[in-house]
């Protein structure tokens, strides 16, 4: 690609939109993470155990409260199962694990271990490039398959015009102190409402803040479908971290548990509409003016008053809620006070409305609009419209009044609630809505598909990292969706002949395609609009077993032994226990693989990168800014010269953040947290000690010599003996086994000069930064590194 104009323009983009951004790339170097297998493994073995001890059952005359309570906690709290356990005493589960074990780690091994790149080298070396830009942004448009590239100071200048609005966002000078003022808040909550029936402990202890929260980031998506406006921007904060983003999921569920009446939930809602109006006859000669309104700034423009008090009305039709009204608003209190969000190292805080991040977001902003929806249906308005369809901050009228009368109510809208005005736009050859065209023929509305201007139909390109599945799945989704929308064969065929080409251009052979569309064709259209079905289900019965999916999940990389082969050839050894099927369906067993990372996610990130590198976080106010590193003690021990790795970042294989290590560290400085790298499996484990690595690393390398279970990494160590061997016959030569599978990186050393000298003490806050740096570089499980963190008691 050639260079960027740094003049403060933006420039939109669509080549390496449609061709490459959504492109997700080969690992080039191809291994069967081990962790995925063990994680597998006791996926089945947790099955089994809960079998054989079942939680307390809620009995049938008990308080319904306690089951819903129970499906609250599910609900909200995943369950880890995927956490340690020891192996169980049913021989044919075990047989079965250890044998799809060895066979897929046999068949690893005689794969290729490297694979060519799905991407040329110009692009490769292009890419390279990209990732270290400062000067300059790429954002995805907020609709529409387009990209920008944006200078910098454009950029910061567009987020700056939002955070700037001083009616909506004010700036926190002390960020420290609202953050801490913010954890209050949410524990007095949980003072306050101790005696609710559904703030269970468990949920108490999973809404109160811990130390991998942190504020959101706030960024702007340009607007591609309005490039009369200079492509204004919309804002989104995000809040996937956030100190309130527990609470804020609590208050989402609450709000949900009752439907609103009149708000459409997607296309096939609105599609199912339009058939019972058609059914009707209420349009039958009448003239019809297809109208479309949106509210402006929905989200920030709600006001709190407005907002908390449509929730109460909603929440008190809630049935045997386990929460009471008062509880739960003032909760949504707490989350809209507190929507903390960083830009360019600046703090703010939303003061007005809603942001777009938050878990209940789009939960608040729909029950406060609910009022509108009831005024127009419910007869507040004189000439009350035959459909009022709204999705969000979209809504569609047949409007059959006249012009004169639409004008009215519009103003009328304008007036419902102070600071919610609606804009508006009519044709009477019919007008867009979600992704649908409306119009009018034979006195009856019809639907045809419809994608905006800015739309490049970018598909995702057949070379992508992918499973076949998936990419047979793309041709078939987009005949599914022409098909169920085009309301009239006609349109249906003008459709699916564009957008035939659209996948021709992207590389989809012209047999995949008439494939999906021929499948699609084989059904009535009405059978894909979602209505309920009737009579029993069999797939919804109580057999909690047959619902049990236990799948083994692992990233995906075509150069992969056929896992799902493996997986399903030994089930025959389940069968063999007849209790064990009781507990576990052969048929839910099944490979489920991880999508590969894409130019999307390497390129664009939701916080603005620094203009330079920033230092690593650390809690050592000693070390100043000096620079320094991991590196050996001056003896060179057997430590330093077997396992210790050189390093001033520290880096682990989950994540692709990078951190400068502060300050001189070595073998014989205490109170450290250090990481340990298992280089064959790719795999990292952050733990802590306030003896010296020195001493903490001779106990790690006997345990895992006599695969003593006493730590994670000795775990991992002795479940994966498939992948690591050790010649034990000599101190020597163990280590010199060892250290071609094994590295270490002291990577912080803790300030405890603030708690006491006992080694008790200086441990505990060594074990708050270890939670920090799990958190940093991704270290936990779930992530796929070695270490579990069990929850706080």
């Amino acid at each position: 690609s050639s260079g960027i104009n740094a003049e403060s323009q933006s420039v939109l983009f669509s080549f390496w939109g449609s061709h490459l951004l959504q492109h997700h790339l080969f690992q080039t170097t191809l291994n069967l993470n081990l962790i995925y297998i063990v994680q597998f493994a006791y996926r089945l073995r947790w099955t089994w155990y809960w079998f054989n001890n079942p939680k307390p059952q809620v009995e049938s005359d008990s308080s319904p409260k306690l089951s819903a309570i129970r499906s609250m906690e599910q609900t909200l709290i995943k369950n880890n199962e995927t956490k340690q356990i020891r192996t169980t005493n049913n021989h044919c589960l075990e047989l079965y694990i250890g044998t799809v074990t060895t066979e897929l780690l046999q068949t690893n091994s005689k794969t290729k271990t490297r694979l060519p790149d799905n991407l040329p080298p110009e692009s490769r070396d292009a890419l390279n490039k990209m990732k270290d830009w400062k000067d300059v942004v790429i954002r995805p448009a907020d609709k529409g398959s387009k990209y920008f590239i944006l200078d910098r100071e454009d950029y910061v200048s567009r987020v700056h015009d939002h955070i700037h609005d001083e009616e909506t966002f004010k700036k926190v000078d002390d960020k420290v102190s609202a953050r801490q003022a913010t954890t209050d808040a949410i524990a007095n909550w949980i003072t306050n409402y101790s005696t609710e029936e559904g703030l269970t402990d468990k949920i108490a202890n999973w809404i109160t803040p811990d130390d991998s929260c942190k504020p959101g980031n706030n960024y702007v998506n340009p607007k591609a479908h309005k490039p009369n406006k200079n492509y204004p921007g919309r804002m989104i904060s995000t809040g996937c971290a956030a100190d309130i983003k527990n609470l804020s999921a609590l208050t989402a569920l609450e709000l949900t548990k009752v439907e609103l009446t009149y708000a459409i939930k997607d296309t096939n809602h609105f599609l199912r509409k339009i058939v019972d109006i058609n059914s009707s006859g209420v349009l039958k000669d009448k003239s019809v003016i297809h109208v479309s309104f949106d509210i402006e700034a929905m989200f920030p423009s709600i006001s709190k008053e407005v907002g908390l008090e449509e929730c109460r009305k909603h929440l008190d039709k809630r049935i045997d809620p386990i929460f009471s009204t008062e509880c739960i608003l003032e909760a949504l209190e707490i989350t809209l006070d507190n929507n903390i969000t960083e830009f360019e190292n600046e703090t703010f805080r939303q003061i007005k409305g809603t942001a777009m991040g938050p878990k209940n977001a789009c939960a608040y902003a729909d029950t406060a609009i609910n009022k509108i929806d009831e005024d127009v249906n419910e007869g507040a308005w004189e000439f009350k419209p035959v459909m009022w369809a709204r999705f969000r901050d979209d809504i569609y009228i047949p409007w059959t009044h006249g012009l004169e009368k639409l004008n009215c109510f519009h103003q009328w809208l304008n007036n419902r609630i102070p600071g919610i005005k609606f804009t508006v736009s009519h044709s009477s050859h019919g007008i867009e809505f979600l992704d649908t065209f409306v119009y009018m023929k034979n006195n009856l509305l019809h639907t045809r598909p419809y994608s905006k201007p800015c739309d490049e139909h970018s598909f995702l390109i057949p070379s992508s990292c992918h499973p076949t599945h998936t990419l047979r799945n793309i041709p078939y989704s987009t005949a599914h969706r022409l098909y169920r929308i085009a309301s009239e064969h006609d349109e249906y065929i003008k459709a699916k002949t564009e957008y035939i080409e659209h996948l021709k251009a992207r590389g989809y052979s012209i047999g995949t395609i008439g494939e999906a569309f021929t499948k699609v064709e084989f059904k009535e259209r009405h059978e894909y609009l979602g209505y309920p079905r009737m009579g029993p289900h069999p797939e919804s019965d109580n057999n909690n077993t047959a619902q049990k999916v236990l799948p083994l999940i692992t990233d995906f990389n075509p150069g992969l032994p056929n896992i799902g082969q493996v997986l399903n050839k030994h089930k025959h050894i389940l069968e063999l226990d007849p209790n064990l099927l009781k507990a576990i369906n052969p048929d839910n067993i099944f490979t489920s693989f991880r999508g590969a990372k894409t130019l999307q996610d390497l390129l664009i990130h939701s916080r603005l990168p620094p203009l330079q590198d920033e230092p690593s976080p650390s809690s050592s106010e000693e070390m100043g800014n000096n620079p320094g590193g991991c590196g050996p003690c001056k003896k060179k021990c057997n430590l330093c010269k077997n396992f210790l790795k050189e390093s001033d970042i520290a880096y682990s294989y989950h994540t692709n953040s990078i951190f400068r290590i502060k300050g001189d560290l070595d073998c014989d400085t205490e109170n450290v947290i250090y990481m340990i790298n298992d280089t064959i499996c790719n795999i990292s484990s952050i733990g802590c000690t306030a003896d010296s690595m020195k001493v903490r690393f001779r106990n790690h390398k006997s345990h895992i010599k006599h695969a003593r279970r006493t730590c994670e990494v000795s775990i991992h160590f002795s479940e994966s003996h498939g992948v690591h061997s050790f010649d034990k016959s000599t101190p020597k030569s163990y280590d010199i086994s060892l250290k071609d599978q094994l590295e270490v990186i002291i990577i912080e050393k803790v300030d405890v000069s603030k708690v006491g000298k006992d080694t008790q003490s200086r441990l505990k806050e060594c074990k708050k930064r270890e939670w920090y740096w799990q958190n940093q570089l991704k270290t936990l499980r779930q992530y796929g590194g070695m270490n579990v963190r069990e929850e706080k008691s």
